[in-house]
């Protein structure tokens, strides 16, 4: 889903920016365009972190590790 995604917005965003944003003598993206992308990486991952905080485990439950360690 992702991938499809990213190919459906490339063709607009290419239509929207100016060319000079795009084709640069320089490797690398402009600045504008650059905070662009990471300021829409940080609200999607907020978003992400908003929709599986509760789903999330930072360490597993006792019972699971003792069956992890028992196997390892």
């Amino acid at each position: 889903m992702f991938q499809f995604v990213l190919s459906i917005v490339t063709i607009p965003a290419a239509k929207l920016l100016r060319p000079s944003v795009l084709y640069r003598p320089e490797l690398g993206p402009s600045l504008d365009a650059l905070l662009v992308a990471l300021g829409a990486s940080a609200v999607l991952g907020g978003v992400v972190y908003l929709l599986w905080s509760g789903r999330i485990e930072l360490s597993a439950p006792a019972e699971q590790q003792r069956e992890a360690e028992e196997h390892a």
